[in-house]
C-alpha cells in the first residue's frame, strides 16, 4: 500500500544556532522518519545564510532518497518555494530514474501542515521527546551544493 505523507521540518533552517529537525510521516503516525541538521554543522557550511533553501531541500532529499516508491502523496510544509524545491530536487535525483519518469505535480504537493501529525512529530524530536534518526554531515551536504554550483557555473558561461 502506497503511504500519503507529509514532511515538515522544526527549528528553521535560516537560524544557524538551532537544531533543525525535518521530519516524514503519515497522518495516523504509522511511518515515521526525521533527519537532523545541528548548529555545529550549520557554523561550518560556507555563506550559510545565502543557502538555506539548498540546505531544506538537502534534508528533504536525503530523507525520501530511498522511499519514493513508497510514496504516493508527498505534502511539504510551505516553508520553501514550490518552483525552487521541484528544481532543486530534480537536480538532486538528476540520475535517479524513478524520479524522472515521475509526474511531478501529481506526487507532490505544498501546504501548511500545522498542527499535522508530522508537525508535532518533529517539534518532539527537538525536544528529544523522539528518538533522532539521521544526522546530516558536513561532507555530505558539501558534496550535493556542489550539485548546484555546477548547475549556476555552466548558466554564466
Amino acid at each position: 500500500m502506497k503511504l500519503k505523507v507529509k514532511i515538515d521540518i522544526s527549528g528553521n533552517t535560516r537560524f544557524i544556532d538551532e537544531v533543525s529537525v525535518l521530519g516524514v510521516a503519515t497522518e495516523n503516525g504509522e511511518y515515521k522518519k526525521n533527519i537532523f541538521l545541528e548548529p555545529k554543522i550549520k557554523r561550518r557550511i560556507t555563506n550559510y545564510a545565502n543557502k538555506y533553501e539548498e540546505i531544506h531541500t538537502i534534508m528533504i532529499y536525503n530523507l525520501i532518497k530511498n522511499e519514493m516508491k513508497k510514496y504516493s502523496l508527498i505534502t511539504f510544509c510551505h516553508d520553501i518555494n514550490k518552483n525552487k524545491l521541484k528544481n532543486y530536487l530534480r537536480k538532486l535525483f538528476k540520475n535517479n530514474s524513478y524520479w524522472q519518469e515521475l509526474d511531478i505535480n501529481k506526487k507532490i504537493k505544498i501546504h501548511s501542515v500545522k498542527n499535522s501529525f508530522v508537525d508535532k512529530y518533529v517539534k518532539n524530536v527537538r525536544k528529544h521527546k523522539e528518538k533522532k534518526g539521521f544526522r546530516l554531515t558536513l561532507k555530505r551536504i558539501n558534496k550535493q551544493l556542489k550539485i548546484f554550483e555546477k548547475k549556476n557555473k555552466s548558466r554564466h558561461k
